[in-house]
């Protein structure tokens, strides 16, 4: 029997952290149908939570307004803060220092790289492509997309002040 993971097994793993949160909030699912409705009503109010987060520096003292969720949901929620707020063992301070500085230099060009052939080919597999038409952010949302791909790399490779 072999020890190596299938692909669609592999599917299913992305980030460790938020794979084990969602698992918390979703509770016990075997993955092979739709979770239950108590499931999915906790994942949107989780989502609808999350959605308060609007930059780094309120995360470390993020709690929602008194009653507003299921007190575990809400302490789910602030493990996963105080856990992806740690910086890994292996991290580098001397090779982030230097991503900081090509960033610096190369930013500009790696950004239109990133909105004039990256995202567009992620647009291609037909499966991602489908989700996207779906939920009508393929043809609908196109400049907030790329607003929000920006939002999200400028905030991670700028140098902290």
């Amino acid at each position: 029997m072999s020890t190596v993971p299938s692909l669609e097994a592999l599917t299913r793993l992305a980030d460790p952290l938020a794979d084990r949160t969602v698992a918390a909030i979703v509770g016990p699912w075997d993955g092979t149908s739709q979770p239950g409705a108590d499931a999915i009503a906790r994942l949107a109010t989780a989502t609808r939570l999350m959605a308060q987060w609007r930059n780094n520096a309120s995360l470390a003292d993020w709690q929602p307004a008194p009653g507003s969720a299921d007190p575990a949901l809400v302490e789910t929620l602030r493990a996963y803060l105080r856990e992806g707020c740690r910086l890994p063992a292996w991290l580098d301070p001397a090779r982030v220092a230097r991503a900081e500085a090509i960033f610096m230099h190369e930013g500009p060009l790696s950004c239109t790289l990133l909105f004039c052939a990256s995202l567009p080919e992620c647009y291609v597999p037909p499966q991602l492509a489908e989700v996207l038409h779906v939920a009508g952010q393929l043809e609908a949302h196109t400049e907030h997309r790329i607003r929000q791909t920006a939002a999200m790399v400028f905030p991670v490779m700028l140098k902290e002040a």
